[in-house]
């Protein structure tokens, strides 16, 4: 791997921004780029109340299904 260190201009930059940013070489040639995304918690598109409902049910005690057993079931449905 490689590692490039930037200037604190550099890095301000990419701070600031939140999508694609191109990197050029000292005559304009685009030599990359990189994505940056900002911090988001998984959770936050969830409301209060899903969040509550989801905890609810993985507190219960089942029944639980293995994904092979799902999918056998869903292909039974084909036949």
């Amino acid at each position: 791997m490689v590692e490039l260190v930037i200037s604190d201009e550099q890095a301000r930059m990419l701070t600031e921004t939140g999508g694609v940013v191109v990197i050029r070489d000292q005559n304009g040639n685009v030599v990359g780029s990189a994505f940056r995304t900002k911090k988001v918690n998984p959770l936050s598109r969830f409301t209060p109340q899903q969040l509550a409902d989801l905890e609810a049910r993985s507190q219960s005690d089942g029944p639980w299904l293995t994904t092979a057993q799902v999918l056998d079931h869903l292909r039974s449905l084909d036949k």
